[in-house]
Formats: structure tokens, C-alpha cells, sequence
């Protein structure tokens, strides 16, 4: 279960929201392809450009393939602009918190760090000690932009992990409905350990103003199937 919780740490992804109406009600309408979607209130809140202590946070509840069934919650915090390895970086801090059945919560911190002014990824650390560093020979990595349009994707980074394994993360900005949109960031993994291979998907539904208001995680591995959501605290 660490070790899940773990991967789920490494960054947040979501799955499709389908509407339609009932009696009286009128049918909800997608959101064109082009739409332009301000993502700051997110944006800045994971790379820490937000101010010091602002916070997400959201409650989750789900269940695996396996029968078991989860609560919890994910919460995102903005620590600003703040001195590391001998330059000013943005820092962040993302809390996962899960617990199955009865047993014991188990909570999973990772700290994040980003060039500052550029906003490219510079280092993560987790609770468990793994270190995460941008890979190949091009360290450079893109950040999530400021605004995109509805249909709009692209490669975040790579990242080398102390622990052996490496992720690639992208992004997708997808639409829902009624002005609303769904804000996709996923990774693949690849390593040595047990749930190598596994993919996790964040989805931050994101109102028409581009405010988060729904979280949902999805994770598979070769044996495992979990989801995880839950609106806004």
C-alpha cells in the first residue's frame, strides 16, 4: 500500500465526466475545442508562485479492483519563493492521505521544487527519501502553462528517480461541459520494483473561470486498478 501511495504521490489525473438531461432539465453542451481556460488557480498553486500557506484541498473516496474501499485526502500547498542548494526556487508541497477499510492512514508528502522566475521543475523529494531529477541530456523542462485551449497537450518532463525508476509526465487539457474543462496530467512509469509500468492519471475539473473544483486519481498497474475522487473541501 506505501508503495502505491507513493506513486500516486508523484503528481495528480482524472477520468470523463458525462452529463445529460432529464425531465425539465436541459442537456449540459461540451465545451468547444479552442476554448481558451485560464489554469493559474492551479498553476500556481503546484509550482508555488502562489503566496506562502495558500492550499487545495480536496476529500477523496473510492475503491481498487480487489474490493477494497478508500477515503482520504489530497491536499496542495504554495510555500512561495524560498532559498535551496544555493538559488531562490518555487516550492511546493503535495499531501496524500488515504485510508483502507479500518486500517491505519497512511500519508505520503512530497516537496517540489521550481526555477525561479522560469517555473521549470528542479527537484522533488519524498517522505520516503527518493529523490526526483530532471533526465537526459537536455535537463530543461516545460512547465505547465499559464492558459491553454480546450484540445490543447504537451511534455512536462522527465525525471530520474534515486530509487531506480523514471517517470515522463504530460499534460492534456480536455473538454467538459457547459464552459467547463478537465485538466489531464499523467506519467508513466518504468523500473525495477513490483508496479513499474503503472500509470497514474490526475484530472483537475476545472469550473468555466478555470477554478479546481473536482479532483480524481486513476492508478493501474499489472495487478491493480484504483480511483480515487472527490469534489473541493
Amino acid at each position: 500500500m506505501k508503495g502505491l501511495l507513493l506513486l500516486f504521490a508523484m503528481i495528480v489525473t482524472v477520468a470523463g465526466l458525462s452529463a445529460c438531461g432529464d425531465s425539465g432539465t436541459p442537456a449540459a453542451t461540451a465545451t468547444p475545442t479552442g476554448t481558451v481556460v485560464d489554469l493559474t488557480a492551479f498553476k500556481n498553486l503546484q509550482q508555488g508562485i502562489a503566496a506562502a500557506d495558500s492550499q487545495l484541498q480536496f476529500s477523496l473516496a473510492g475503491s481498487d479492483n480487489q474490493g477494497a474501499e478508500y477515503s482520504g485526502t489530497y491536499t496542495l500547498i504554495s510555500d512561495g519563493t524560498v532559498s535551496f542548494e544555493g538559488d531562490n526556487r518555487r516550492k511546493s508541497r503535495q499531501i496524500f492521505t488515504t485510508q483502507r477499510g479500518s486500517d491505519a492512514p497512511v500519508t505520503s508528502v512530497t516537496t517540489r521544487y521550481f526555477d525561479d522566475p522560469t517555473g521549470a521543475f528542479y527537484k522533488a523529494v519524498s517522505d520516503a527519501g527518493v529523490v526526483s531529477t530532471p533526465a537526459g541530456t537536455n535537463l530543461a523542462t516545460a512547465a505547465i502553462p499559464a492558459s491553454a485551449k480546450v484540445g490543447d497537450f504537451g511534455t512536462i518532463r522527465s525525471v530520474f528517480n534515486s530509487d531506480g525508476t523514471s517517470y515522463t509526465f504530460s499534460w492534456s487539457l480536455n473538454a467538459d461541459v457547459d464552459g467547463a474543462s478537465k485538466l489531464d496530467i499523467s506519467f508513466f512509469r518504468t523500473g525495477t520494483d513490483t508496479i513499474s509500468g503503472g500509470i497514474e492519471v490526475t484530472t483537475i475539473y476545472l469550473d468555466a473561470n478555470g477554478k479546481p473544483i473536482k479532483i480524481e486519481l486513476f492508478l493501474r498497474t499489472d495487478t491493480m486498478r484504483m480511483i480515487l475522487s472527490g469534489t473541493r473541501v
